[in-house]
């Protein structure tokens, strides 16, 4: 029988309270949900055997939530995806000819600007996919890691 000792150096509470973040000699900081005490997520560094040493975490208005784990040589920043909050739905009116043409440029507009993000991310896609790839590759997707 082997036995895995798994050291915790640091824990940190955030969110409000809601959530852990734990530093780990994995090289991971572990998210864990604090009411149910379930793994929400584990949020790789660059090597399985660094040591998370230090974490903390905060939450500020323009940036959302944040958690920063670093090892020996580096500090490793997170940020949690916002959450997306469906649009009301407006009460049905009937629109006259010089709605429906301005509702139509809004909608050409937004195609071409999503023409536009759609270019610049298959030019630039070998500089940002390995960040993106990585970043996925925890038990879920609610932290992402920032890269400069």
């Amino acid at each position: 029988m082997t036995s895995t000792r798994r050291f915790v150096k640091q824990v940190v509470f955030a969110e409000g309270g809601k959530i852990t973040a734990c530093g780990s000699n994995v090289g991971k900081v572990h998210v864990v949900d604090v009411a149910t005490r379930a793994l929400i997520q584990s949020l790789a560094l660059d090597s399985d055997n660094d040591l998370v040493q230090a974490v903390a975490a905060v939450t500020v208005d323009t940036s959302g939530h944040l958690i920063v784990g670093g090892s020996t040589t580096s500090a490793y920043l997170w940020r949690k995806k916002p959450e997306v909050v469906p649009p009301a739905q407006p009460a049905a009116t009937v629109s006259s000819p010089v709605q429906s043409s301005v509702l139509f440029n809004y909608s050409v507009q937004g195609m071409l600007n999503a023409a536009i993000i759609i270019l610049v991310a298959l030019i630039s896609y070998r500089k940002w996919s390995p960040a993106l790839w990585k970043a996925c590759d925890g038990v879920s997707s609610n932290y992402i890691l920032l890269t400069a």
